[in-house]
Parts: C-alpha cells; structure tokens; sequence
C-alpha cells in the first residue's frame, strides 16, 4: 500500500506563507502534496526531490519550485542535508 498524504501548511505570522529552515539527517520525507507551492534551496548537502513521478537530484546552491498539487517526496542522499523549505499561497 502507497502511502501519501495531504500536508495542513501552518502560515508564518500574518504571510500566507511557512518559512522553515531544515537540516535534516539523511532520511526520507514520504509522498504528499498541499495547495501551497513550495521552494526548496539546498544550502549544503544533497537530496533527492522526486515530484509527478519524476526524480531531481539537488545539490548545494540548488533551487526548486514544487507546484501546488504535485504529489512530491524527498530523500536525502548525504549524511545530513541543510535546506530552506518555503510554502507560499500564491494567488492569480
């Protein structure tokens, strides 16, 4: 059985945004979407994004925006990865 799941994205403050810095041991953070886009810097170590069934391989100094909905995951492929993780309602 897959599993995934719908992330609830507490707001920072008053912004319609989470601002969150991370460094995480090497782990996996498991499938799951929200209807925030996310942005995910890598400020050292690496990781693997995995998002709409396709994988990207991030490094230091790397950028990636997830859109919302997509179904996303990462990885960590060092000892430890140092990222920040922004999810911001972007509206039209």
């Amino acid at each position: 059985m897959e599993s995934r799941y719908y992330e609830t994205i507490q707001e920072t403050g008053h912004l319609q945004a989470r601002f969150e810095p991370v460094i995480s041991p090497a782990r996996v953070f498991p499938a799951h979407w929200h209807e925030y886009v996310e942005i995910l810097y890598i400020r050292e170590g690496s990781l693997s994004a995995i998002v709409q069934a396709s994988e990207y391989d991030l490094s230091a100094g790397d950028l990636m925006i997830i859109n919302s909905g997509d179904l996303h995951m990462r990885l960590s492929l060092s000892d430890f990865a140092d990222f920040s993780q922004t999810a911001a309602c972007v509206s039209a």
